[in-house]
């Protein structure tokens, strides 16, 4: 009579394997970039953008090379490509819309006889802050200071309007 060979291991990584399966909603081949890499032989095919689409690129052309069969293989991969259009697409839009923020109004300062309209104000920042802030102004081609004062005001700005909002 044969003893069983007791394979912990193995058991395990099949126990985990099902258990990455139920976690992400399909079949998984493996994980890919601390993504699951779905299983697109095992998926229907209508539902290979549901799949697909929260996934980063990278993981979902490991998907696409897995696929089995020459027309399949070509659909995943034309599949892929619109997906990353579509990533593009947003991405730009939403780098646009962050490029060029509103212009904000200019601050409404009370005339006091004898004294300068303007008001100043001084704030420290840490060199690496300092860092930050002069990589941000270069790219919308304004210079620290200008930028600090952008932020400063549309910060108080939204904090007066959302006060006045809450009543």
């Amino acid at each position: 009579m044969r003893t069983p060979i007791d394979l912990p291991f193995l058991t395990d990584a099949v126990r985990a394997a099902a258990a990455d399966e139920e976690q992400a909603g399909h079949p998984v081949v493996e994980w890919y970039l601390g993504q699951p890499v779905p299983d697109l032989n095992e998926i229907e095919q209508d539902r290979w953008r549901e799949v697909l689409t929260p996934l980063t690129q990278p993981v979902r052309n490991a998907a696409a090379r897995r696929v089995r069969g020459m027309e399949a293989s070509r659909e995943a991969g034309i599949l892929t490509v619109m997906l990353d259009l579509e990533d593009g697409d947003r991405r730009a839009e939403a780098e646009r819309r962050a490029a060029r923020p509103g212009l904000l109004p200019a601050p409404s300062v009370g005339e006091v006889p004898g004294r300068s309209v303007s008001r100043q104000v001084n704030f420290a920042i840490s060199p690496s802050q300092h860092e930050r802030l002069a990589e941000a102004a270069q790219r919308i081609g304004a210079k620290p200071g200008q930028l600090a004062r952008i932020l400063t005001m549309r910060g108080v700005e939204h904090m007066l309007w959302e006060e006045r909002s809450r009543g």
